[in-house]
Formats: structure tokens, sequence, C-alpha cells
């Protein structure tokens, strides 16, 4: 169907031609169902884009607020009666050590919400495990037990460490998202461990 527009339109009307004397009935029909869907098209805009959604993946935290601030309130009270215990034991160092490991703890849970981890209790457990560790170890440091200084301190941990650095790099490659957010967090805390006591609690506990 072909349109001509004669005149400048200022009415809001659009006026087309259709067909002339010698146009059949078939025809006129034709371009009346044609100037509809022109019609319809000036009325509704752009005929809208059609998507067809082939999957929907949609990556949540498995822990509802409720359990969160139960973990909290639980993780907060082993956390201070474990640098109550370091205080009693050791005193000024006992405290330093306590900061060290809060400090630790912030940086790492920044590091897995920052690294797109996804929050469930496989990670709370990978978490809880290099916690653990990282408190061994600067229990080890304040006691000195081996009777070493930090750097071999710090080179003796980090040979015992090597079985968890394995099973995080496996985890981390898992399809399966609790796996992976095991691995991730296992991995980072590990990561995060080595550098955090090279540069912050090597500094820390020589001043004393």
């Amino acid at each position: 169907m072909n349109t001509y527009f004669g005149q400048t339109m200022s009415t809001g009307e659009l006026q087309i031609p259709i067909g002339n004397a010698t146009t059949s009935t078939i025809e006129l029909a034709t371009y009346v169902e044609q100037g509809q869907m022109i019609a319809t098209i000036i009325k509704n805009g752009e005929l809208p884009i059609e998507y067809e959604i082939g999957y929907n993946n949609t990556l949540s935290s498995a822990i509802n607020s409720q359990q969160i601030l139960n973990l909290v309130i639980i993780v907060g009270t082993v956390i201070a009666i474990m640098i109550i215990y370091l205080v009693f034991r050791y005193r000024t160092d006992g405290l330093l050590a306590g900061i060290s490991w809060v400090g630790f703890i912030a940086c790492l849970l920044l590091i897995l919400r920052f690294t797109n981890c996804i929050f469930s209790m496989n990670t709370i457990i990978a978490i809880t495990i290099i916690s653990i560790w990282e408190y061994i170890f600067l229990n080890a440091v304040v006691h000195n037990k081996l009777g070493r200084n930090f750097k071999e301190l710090m080179t003796h941990y980090i040979i015992l460490s090597i079985p968890m650095y394995f099973v995080a790099i496996v985890f981390v490659f898992g399809t399966s998202v609790a796996i992976n957010s095991f691995g991730m967090a296992l991995f980072w805390g590990n990561v995060l461990m080595l550098a955090y006591n090279l540069l912050i609690t090597q500094n820390i506990m020589q001043k004393q």
C-alpha cells in the first residue's frame, strides 16, 4: 500500500488515500487491514521486543536474617571469651594478639564480601576453620612455644597449611555453589593469613 501526504497535518488526524476508482473490493479490504496495522503502530509506539528466557539462575544466601543474628551473638561471645583468655594469660601481648585476631576476621569478611562469595553454612565453617587456625598461630607467636623467631614460626605454619591450600583450590573449581563458596572462603583465608601476619601481626608483636 502506497501512501502520500499531500499537506501538513495540523489537527492530529492522519489521512491516508487508499486505492482509486478501479481498485477492487478485495484490494480495498487488504489496504484497510494494513491501515489498521499502521494506526496500531502509531498509537502504541514501536513494537515491543520479545525476549525468551532460556534459564533463570538466582544466587542468594541460604541464611536468613534471624540466623545471622543468632550467629553474630554466638560468634561474638566466643571471640570475647577467647580474647579474655589471651589477656588473662599473656597480659599486654595477649591483648595485642586479640586485637590482631579481630582485625584478621574483619579483613577476611571484607574480602569475601567484595569477591561475591555466597554466605552459607559451608562458608561459615571455612571462616571458622581459618579463624581458629589464625588464633592458634597468634597463641604460638605470643607464647613462642617453638622457640623460634616470627619468620621461622610463620614458615612452620605455612608448611602446615599446605593441605588446606590444596583443598581450597580443588573446592574453588567445584560446580556446586556450596562447595565453591567453601573453597573460596578457605582460599582467601589462607592468602590473607600469609599477608596479614607478615604486614600487620609481625609489626604489632615486635613492638613489645
